[in-house]
């Protein structure tokens, strides 16, 4: 999805979306499986949401799971929270179960530690960029969860929540 006014573009979102075919949940096991063949992200999102959702009311079972993977903010400007939450709505509200998300700073993609026997923890900076990132995404796309440490988030669009939260 890119976002543009008068023609530059100011921001783009990245969404990979998953859906049954022939209406059949084949179970946790054959979903994290299948996510797996895909990316790491997506395979991290099925095993959380296999963690959370009952394998008998799986959200696959209402509708299509949308992986909202990135966002990159080109320009900064306060129109693009509301455009983007139109367009995911006009986009899957039909067909979604639930879109989900991992509040991560896309600086911190690929941090290594360059030096050996370095402390490999997360740097601060990661701890409290998440911890905004996540009340931004509360706020402006309305997701839940999230807490603690948990980085990843979900907005139920159709069915149940998830009885573990």
């Amino acid at each position: 999805m890119r976002l543009a006014v008068r023609g530059k573009i100011i921001a783009i979102a990245l969404f990979h979306e998953w859906s049954l075919v022939g209406g059949y949940f084949p179970g946790h096991k054959h979903f994290i499986h299948e996510t797996d063949a895909v990316t790491q992200q997506d395979y991290e999102m099925a095993e959380f949401v296999s963690s959370i959702w009952d394998e008998d009311d799986h959200p696959l079972e209402y509708g299509n799971i949308v992986l909202f993977d990135r966002l990159s903010i080109v320009e900064p400007m306060p129109i693009i929270w509301p455009t983007l939450q139109a367009g995911i709505d006009r986009q899957f509200a039909e067909n979604a179960s639930v879109m989900v998300l991992k509040a991560f700073p896309l600086e911190f993609e690929g941090y290594i530690v360059v030096e050996p026997g370095a402390d490999v923890t997360d740097p601060p900076e990661l701890a409290r960029r998440r911890t905004a990132m996540k009340r931004l995404y509360r706020r402006q796309l309305e997701m839940s969860g999230g807490t603690g440490d948990e980085s990843w988030m979900w907005r139920v669009m159709r069915g149940p929540a998830p009885e573990s939260f």
